[in-house]
C-alpha cells in the first residue's frame, strides 16, 4: 500500500517531542509494510536538511521539503482575524505545495494520505476533490484547547483578548475540518473522547505513541532536578517561567544545595544560568536518554497544552522519577494497570508540587519505586508491535 505521509515540520533532527512522535509513528508505518513517502513543510524555525535524516531511512521514505515562510506577520494576522480564519493554520497553507501534493498522489496512485496535525487543514478539501485517496489526520492534541488554556492563564488583558480570539477561530477551523477526513488517529483516549463529544460520527482510533526500549537506566542516587522541552512551544515557556520564578526558589529555601538543570532547543536568551540560585541552562541536548537518566528528578509544572507529553513518556521509559501536573500527565496512565502503584507524582497546586519534589529529593527508595513502575508501564502499553497492529486494523476499516 502506497502511503503519503505529510509532516508540518521535518522529522529530523529530533529537536522536540513532536519530531520524536512523528519518527515513532513513521516506524510503525514501515513496520506495517507500507510503502511510505514523506513530504514535509520546511520553515524558518524548522528548516529541512536532508543530511539530518539517517541515510538508510532517507533511502526508504525519500523525504522532500517544501519551504513556507511561517514567520509571524502582523498584517497577515490581522487579515485572518478580520475574516475569522485561523492564523495558526493559515500560515502553513501554500497553493503551490497543494498542487505538488495532488500531482504526486495522482501520478503515484497513492491509496492513503496521512496528515500530521491540523495545520494541514486547508489542504484536505482539494485533495479529496481531485484525488481518489483516503485522507487521515494524525492529531497530537486538541489544538484549540492549548490556546484556550494559554488565554486563561494570561494576566495581560490585551493579550488575553487576542489569545481568546485565536482560540475561538482555531476551534472553528479545527472542528469544521475534522469531518472532511476519512479517519482520525488520536494519541490518547482522552483526546479521542474530547473530539467525539464535538463530532461523534467520525472514524476515530486511539493510536498511542511508541517508545523504544532503552538500554540506559536512570541513576536513582542522583539528587537533582531537571526540566527539558523545546522552548518554541508556549506551554513549555510558561512551565519554565513558573519553575524559575515560583517553584524552584521555594525548593531552594528548603534544600539549599538543590540544583535545577534547564534544557531544550530554542532556549530564550533571558533564561540564563545562575550559580547563586542553583540554576544551570544547557539548551539543546543531543543525547537525550543519557541526559535524562543522569540528572535526577524530572519536574514538569505544565499548566496549559493538550495531548500527550512525549518527554514524559521518554522519561518513564528510562525510569526517571517525575513530578508533574494533571495537565502534564494528560493521556498517560499514572498507575500501573490493575494496580495502585504510581508511575509518577501528580500535583496541581504550587505548594503541593514543592512538597512532593522535596520529598522525592530526600527519598531514594521512592525515586526507585516510581522509576521501576514507569518502565513497566512503557513496556506494557507503548511498544511497536501492538500499536502497528492497531494502525493496520484502522486503515483496513476505512479503506
Amino acid at each position: 500500500m502506497r502511503v503519503l505521509y505529510l509532516t508540518n515540520k521535518p522529522i529530523f533532527p529530533l529537536v522536540d517531542g513532536g519530531c520524536v512522535a512523528m519518527h515513532q509513528f513513521l516506524k510503525c508505518l514501515l513496520n506495517a509494510g507500507y510503502n511510505v513517502k514523506n513530504f514535509t513543510i520546511s520553515t524558518p524555525k524548522h528548516p529541512f536538511e536532508i543530511n539530518k535524516y539517517p541515510s538508510k531511512l532517507s533511502t526508504i521514505i525519500q523525504p522532500e521539503g517544501y519551504y513556507i515562510d511561517t514567520r509571524l506577520s502582523a498584517i497577515n494576522a490581522a487579515k485572518s482575524l478580520l475574516i475569522n480564519s485561523s492564523y495558526n493554520i493559515d500560515r502553513f497553507h501554500s497553493i503551490e505545495l497543494e498542487k505538488i501534493i495532488i500531482d504526486y498522489i495522482n501520478k503515484n496512485e497513492c491509496e492513503i494520505v496521512i496528515m500530521e496535525s491540523i495545520f494541514f487543514a486547508h489542504y484536505v478539501k482539494q485533495i479529496k476533490k481531485k484525488c481518489n485517496v483516503k485522507v487521515l489526520l494524525r492529531s497530537h492534541n486538541v489544538e484549540h484547547e492549548i490556546w484556550e488554556k494559554l488565554a486563561t492563564n494570561e494576566s495581560n488583558p490585551l493579550k488575553k483578548i487576542y489569545l481568546n480570539k485565536l482560540a475561538k477561530n482555531l476551534k472553528k477551523v479545527e472542528l469544521s475540518t475534522l469531518p472532511q477526513f476519512d479517519g482520525v488517529f488520536c494519541i490518547s483516549k482522552l483526546d479521542k473522547n474530547k473530539f467525539k463529544s464535538y463530532l461523534p460520527n467520525i472514524n476515530y482510533a486511539t493510536i498511542p505513541l511508541t517508545i523504544d526500549r532503552s538500554q540506559i537506566n536512570s541513576d536513582y542516587s542522583i539528587q537533582r532536578f531537571f526540566h527539558i522541552g523545546s522552548m518554541n512551544w508556549k506551554p513549555n515557556i510558561e512551565s519554565v517561567n513558573l519553575l524559575i520564578n515560583d517553584i524552584f526558589p521555594k525548593i531552594r529555601n528548603l534544600l539549599p544545595d538543590a540544583e535545577l538543570i534547564l534544557a531544550g532547543s530554542n532556549m530564550p536568551k533571558e533564561i540564563e544560568s545562575n550559580t547563586a540560585k542553583g540554576i544551570k541552562v544547557l539548551g539543546y541536548i543531543e543525547d537525550l536518554s543519557s541526559f535524562m537518566a543522569s540528572n535526577g528528578i524530572m519536574i514538569v509544572p505544565l499548566k496549559s497544552g493538550s495531548g500527550v507529553r512525549v518527554k514524559l513518556l521518554e522519561g518513564l521509559s528510562l525510569g526517571v522519577p517525575i513530578v508533574t501536573t494533571s495537565q502534564g500527565a494528560e493521556g498517560i496512565e499514572s498507575t500501573l494497570s490493575d494496580s495502585t502503584k504510581r508511575t509518577m507524582i501528580i500535583e496541581d497546586e504550587i505548594e503541593n508540587i514543592i512538597a512532593a519534589s522535596v520529598n522525592l529529593f530526600q527519598n531514594q527508595e521512592l525515586r526507585s519505586e516510581l522509576g521501576e513502575n514507569g518502565k513497566k508501564l512503557i513496556q506494557s502499553k507503548y511498544q511497536i508491535e501492538p500499536v502497528t497492529n492497531k494502525i493496520i486494523e484502522f486503515i483496513k476499516h476505512i479503506s
